[in-house]
């Protein structure tokens, strides 16, 4: 479905995506490290990983944990189309993310809230989501996520907004497919947590490569 134009162009993009994982077993993946690496692996544009903070806290009303996650992802390629480069520049292109979630629920009334930050025009460009899941049996469930995304840059700000469109539909639509692929490579034995001070990462395990992946 078509997104739907807001107020000053901003766009939001639903979509929902169906994962043959249990709910609580894909989750559980935002406390894996690994899982980080084997994502930014994925990607054809060289991306890499790097867990810049991270923190454990109670929620005061209902006692449950929520983390908050600052991490980078840094493009050894950049994936911004070649009419947007002159804007973007040909330096390092990264990606500033922000995550809080609760630990043990991931309903609708308790969704991942996730910020993104160009590393180049991060005060003009907005990227705000949720994320939350909806079980569909012991071993199946599916992912939503909903996202505003906005552009505010004189006479380009429609065409990054497309752009941006595009891109959150394309991982959107390949996570799910990760997440298995992680598992079956893993066999979901073993969830690596978050480090004290979230600062250190384990190695990433391995992927596929893209060409295989486009492939399957």
């Amino acid at each position: 479905r078509p997104p739907r134009a807001g107020a000053g162009g901003m766009r939001f993009v639903k979509h929902a995506a169906v994962c043959q994982l249990s709910a609580d077993d894909f989750w559980r993946l935002r406390l894996d490290l690994q899982f980080d690496h084997f994502m930014a692996a994925d990607s054809s544009h060289g991306a890499s990983f790097r867990l810049l903070s991270s923190e454990t806290k109670t929620d005061a009303r209902e006692g449950q944990q929520v983390v908050h996650q600052v991490a980078l992802i840094t493009y050894a390629r950049s994936p911004v189309p070649p009419a947007l480069k002159g804007l973007f520049g040909r330096g390092p292109f990264s990606l500033r993310i922000e995550a809080t979630w609760f630990a043990a629920k991931h309903d609708v009334a308790h969704p991942a809230a996730i910020r993104t930050y160009p590393s180049v025009l991060g005060d003009r460009i907005s990227v705000v989501g949720t994320q939350w899941l909806e079980p569909l049996g012991p071993s199946l469930c599916r992912v939503h996520f909903h996202t505003e995304c906005r552009a505010r840059v004189p006479g380009l700000g429609a065409q990054l907004e497309r752009t941006i469109e595009k891109e959150l539909r394309l991982s959107y639509s390949r996570l799910p497919h990760l997440a298995e692929m992680y598992a079956l490579k893993t066999a979901m034995t073993t969830v690596r947590p978050l480090r004290a001070g979230g600062l250190s990462s384990p190695p990433p395990v391995a992927t596929p490569s893209n060409d295989a992946a486009a492939a399957a």
